[in-house]
């Protein structure tokens, strides 16, 4: 199982006011180190834990993750015309 620094696998618990949702970008930028956004996004993390907030996703974001960090191309969405498949590329 991979954990990342700092974070211990807690048992759940209900997310509060304090608490910090991390989206699909967000938890990309701070597994990918050459990424432009991973030093903010890691002094974000590390602050959030340096204060025990609780860390908030959903499986639907895990799901979402899983196969941009395995894509090899991972082509920005933006240069993708709508109407063009990435197999088109």
């Amino acid at each position: 199982m991979y954990t990342l620094p700092g974070m211990e696998i807690m048992e759940r618990k209900m997310a509060t006011r304090n608490s910090l949702f991390v989206d699909t970008s967000g938890w990309a930028y701070l597994l990918d180190r050459h990424d432009p956004f991973h030093n903010e996004v890691r002094a974000v993390y590390q602050h959030a834990l340096g204060q025990r907030r609780l860390l908030v996703t959903t499986n639907y974001v895990i799901a979402e993750l899983v196969p941009l960090l395995a894509s090899r191309s991972r082509i920005p969405r933006q240069i993708c015309p709508p109407s063009h498949s990435l197999a088109t590329l």
